[in-house]
């Protein structure tokens, strides 16, 4: 998912699945948080690509749990 959605004037803004993705797995550093907030106020797709993303992921370890029992559930 990376397409470009024109605002107002010259101002492009670029939908990032990976950075969306580092989101959720807390490696962006403060200006990369910032600028992605920027892009979700304004990108419906993208606003909705990281809930699902979340969402699902939140899903998965409930299913499959973390650390041990969570790997011997998955072998079963």
């Amino acid at each position: 998912m990376n397409h470009k959605k024109e605002l107002s004037g010259d101002i492009m803004m670029r939908c990032n699945f990976e950075k969306m993705v580092r989101y959720l797995d807390k490696q962006l550093n403060i200006d990369e948080k910032l600028e992605l907030f920027d892009h979700l106020d304004q990108c419906d797709v993208c606003r909705e690509a990281i809930y699902l993303l979340a969402r699902d992921r939140d899903a998965a370890l409930f299913v499959f749990g973390t650390g041990k029992a969570g790997v011997d559930r998955m072998a079963s």
